[in-house]
C-alpha cells in the first residue's frame, strides 16, 4: 500500500507541476500581488497536490475496480486514437487557423444534419432469451441480464412416501391425524 500511495503523491505532485501552474497561486489569488511569494508557493503548491490525491482517493473508493486488460483495451481503443486526433488537430490549427475551422464547422453542420433528418431504423425484436445454466462454469452463478432460470423439473419419488409425508399433491400443511416419531402430535 505504501508503495501505492507515494505512486499518488508523485503523480499528484507530477500533474500540480506540468498542468496546474506548479507553485503560483490560483486564478481569483493570482490577481492579488504578492499572493504566491515566499513560502506561500509551498502552501500552493501542496494545495493543489492535495486536492489532487482527494481525487485520486475518491475515485478509487468509489469506483468498481477494472482488471489490467480492461485499462490496456480503454487505452488501445480510445485513448491513444482520440489524443492523435487531438495531436492533429491542434498541429493544422496553428499551421493554417481559418481552413482548420470552415472545416471543423462543416463537419459539425454535416454531423447535425445526419443526425435529425435520418430515419429511426427499426430495430430487431429482442431475441428469446436462452436456458441458463447456472453451473456451467463449475460454480453456481446469478443470472445476469435477459438471463433466465431453467424451470424447475418436477422430482418424482422412487417408491410412494410414507404416510403422513408430504406429496406433490397433497399441501404442505399438518394434518392433525399426522403423529411424529416421539409419539407428541
Amino acid at each position: 500500500f505504501m508503495a501505492e500511495y507515494m505512486n499518488m503523491i508523485t503523480v499528484s505532485a507530477l500533474a500540480t507541476t506540468l498542468f496546474l501552474g506548479g507553485w503560483h497561486a490560483i486564478f481569483p489569488f493570482n490577481l492579488i500581488p504578492g499572493a504566491d511569494a515566499g513560502y506561500l508557493g509551498i502552501v500552493w503548491f501542496l494545495v493543489k497536490m492535495l486536492v489532487l490525491l482527494f481525487g485520486f482517493v475518491w475515485l478509487r473508493g468509489t469506483l468498481p475496480r477494472l482488471r489490467y486488460d480492461q485499462f490496456m483495451r480503454f487505452g488501445w481503443k480510445w485513448l491513444i486514437p482520440i489524443s492523435l486526433v487531438w495531436i492533429v488537430l491542434i498541429a493544422a490549427l496553428r499551421v493554417n487557423r481559418g481552413v482548420l475551422l470552415g472545416a471543423l464547422g462543416v463537419v459539425v453542420v454535416v454531423l447535425l444534419v445526419a443526425t435529425f433528418f435520418t430515419k429511426g431504423e427499426e430495430e430487431d425484436p429482442p431475441a428469446a432469451p436462452e436456458d441458463f445454466d447456472a453451473f456451467a462454469g463449475g460454480y453456481p452463478v446469478p443470472p445476469q441480464g435477459d438471463e433466465v432460470l431453467p424451470e424447475l423439473a418436477q422430482v418424482v419419488p422412487s417408491q410412494p412416501p410414507r404416510t403422513g409425508q408430504p406429496t406433490p399433491d397433497r399441501d404442505y400443511q399438518r394434518d392433525p391425524d399426522d403423529t411424529y416419531e416421539g409419539g407428541r402430535s
